[in-house]
């Protein structure tokens, strides 16, 4: 009897925006400029169906009044209509660049970021911070929008200010103590121009920060290329690897752990030590190859690797579980032993034997 009711209830919500138009402004499309609740009934009370992707084509399909504001049903469910957060212009029309008052007020498909900078879940300097942006990020532009104090531009995960901090081309690089080794002859990057900036970007960010890391991605792996969504954020074969376009918008640090992530997987292929037949042998080499972007992350955090554990470390990580180490910055980096590889030690499998081997080679090709 519960389930009956329920799906009366369901019939009749669709009943009521379907039929029920007096006092809505009907649109046949919109396009929503940011990531928006669609929800299975016309309410705020209404279960969370799923988030809008930024400027994705929505067909009306129904309306339904409350108050002085509208329900609009679409495929999936029902979203509240808002001329802030829904346009009625696809990205990159004549209508929405000829408005820069409540439409695009920034022209480009990019953004380079030449400083420290807020991502913020909505476009007001009272927002919320999601993330942070560093100088070099680069940043694929999805809308904009003119705000009380600033120009917000949408990128993935959020809305960065358009300050004097925002380039449309790419910003000189800091001058930085170190450098990496070029990259091998013939490796390249195959993308759009979007893709292949992003990249480099994060390059330059390994370069000037880990070396031997950007060593470690460049001089083996032939390729990195991008894929669409919804291919995986990065994947890897047995001499290149992949980058999905959404994973490459993401911060240049964020991207160049993706990157050591995935080249380990293919460094490890070339040297014939790549074993992915079994469950256990894919959980071992995908939690070796996280390790080893948490190693390289490490060295941009601390200046050193603090994973190269010793065999009295590791033996008090499998008596205590967990290992505390002074970073040399006046903190206490606490380290703590999975179950699963606590299993693999049990078995003689020499993870961190593992780990200390990456760490050479990237260390042996930064020469």
């Amino acid at each position: 009897m519960a389930t009956l009711l329920i799906a009366l209830f369901a019939l009749t919500a669709v009943s009521l925006g379907q039929d029920s138009d007096e006092g809505c402004s009907f649109r046949e499309t919109v396009y929503p400029r940011e990531r928006i609740p669609i929800r299975d009934e016309a309410s705020h009370t209404g279960e969370h169906v799923r988030l809008t992707v930024p400027w994705e084509t929505l067909n009306i399909i129904g309306t339904k009044p409350q108050g002085i504001r509208c329900w609009l049903q679409v495929q999936d469910g029902w979203l509240i209509e808002s001329d802030s957060a829904l346009s009625s212009n696809p990205p990159g029309t004549a209508a929405q660049r000829a408005s820069a008052a409540t439409g695009a007020c920034y022209q480009f498909d990019i953004a380079y970021v030449a400083g420290n900078m807020n991502i913020r879940a909505r476009a007001s300097t009272n927002s919320r911070v999601v993330a942070r942006a560093r100088f070099g990020d680069v940043f694929a532009v999805s809308g904009s929008i003119a705000g009380a104090d600033w120009c917000w531009l949408q990128i993935a995960g959020g809305w960065l200010a358009n300050t004097s901090r925002v380039r449309s081309t790419k910003p000189a690089q800091p001058v930085f103590t170190s450098a990496g080794p070029p990259p091998a002859a013939g490796m390249t990057i195959e993308g759009s121009e979007t893709f292949v900036a992003q990249i480099n970007a994060a390059l330059d960010f390994l370069r000037s920060r880990a070396p031997q890391w950007y060593a470690y991605v460049t001089r083996g792996p032939r390729k990195i290329a991008e894929v669409r969504p919804p291919a995986p954020d990065g994947y890897a074969t047995h001499d290149h690897f992949f980058i999905s376009s959404s994973a490459a918008n993401n911060p240049s640090h964020l991207v160049a752990w993706l990157m050591v992530h995935e080249a380990c997987h293919v460094q490890r292929s070339l040297a014939g030590l790549f074993a992915y037949d079994t469950a256990k042998e894919q959980d071992i080499e995908e939690y070796l190859c996280d390790h080893v972007a948490h190693v390289s992350q490490q060295q941009v955090d601390f200046g050193r690797l603090l994973m190269a554990y010793t065999p009295s470390q590791v033996a008090h990580l499998m008596q205590y579980g967990k290992l505390e180490q002074r970073t040399g910055t006046g903190s206490i980096l606490v380290s703590y032993l999975p179950g699963k590889v606590r299993q693999w030690l049990l078995e003689g499998i020499d993870f961190f034997g593992m780990l200390r081997t990456e760490m050479a080679r990237a260390d042996h090709l930064l020469g």
